[in-house]
């Protein structure tokens, strides 16, 4: 941020310094203008203050839809609960400022799981997909395309498998919340 703001300010008086050093030398020729009634005059800022404070954001909907997809075997062999990776999901996306909607004209967020018992431990795959509509410019179609993903394989203890998965299901979504927001501010 330091470094943006110094930037900022290099900037700006590098551009004051060089409107000051391209000033005329000569002075301005004045034309006959009727005289208007006397009005107080309006202050103007000085030259060093005249970009703009702030910018007018645009106002996007932050919306998407959410998927899970766990194999019903998976749920039953290793306890995963979708009811409460579901809510986790939503609960961080909402202090992200994201909404969740049930509505195919928003992208959707797909997680994936899958998890396979290998001698005494469970390998799982995550998978953390965003898919968002596409306009081909050879055919003129519009296709689903994966814009943003993570995926993950983790071994551990049976025992320790929602708790482990539930950890990288977290960590996945906290790093989406944070790549979104970076696409979503306007340029």
């Amino acid at each position: 941020m330091k470094k943006l703001f110094f930037s900022l300010l290099v900037l700006g008086t590098a551009s004051f310094i060089a409107g000051v050093a391209q000033a005329p030398t000569q002075a301005p020729v004045q034309t006959p203008v009727q005289q208007a009634p006397a009005q107080p005059a309006q202050p103007q800022p000085p030259a060093e203050f005249s970009m703009p404070t702030h910018v007018q954001k645009q106002t996007m909907e932050r919306a998407l839809q959410l998927k899970i997809e766990i194999a019903d075997a998976d749920v039953t062999a290793y306890g995963f609960k979708q009811g409460a990776i579901f809510s986790e999901i939503v609960s961080r996306l909402a202090l992200g400022s994201i909404q969740v909607k049930d509505d195919p004209r928003y992208p959707q967020l797909v997680l994936r799981i899958k998890a396979i018992q290998a001698d005494r431990a469970v390998a799982s795959f995550i998978q953390l997909g965003f898919f968002e509509e596409a306009n081909l410019v050879r055919n003129q179609s519009v296709v689903q395309a994966l814009t943003w993903s993570q995926a993950t394989m983790l071994s551990c203890a049976k025992e320790d498998v929602v708790k482990e998965v539930t950890q990288v299901v977290n960590q996945m979504t906290n790093s989406f919340i944070l790549d979104y927001q970076k696409a979503m501010v306007p340029s």
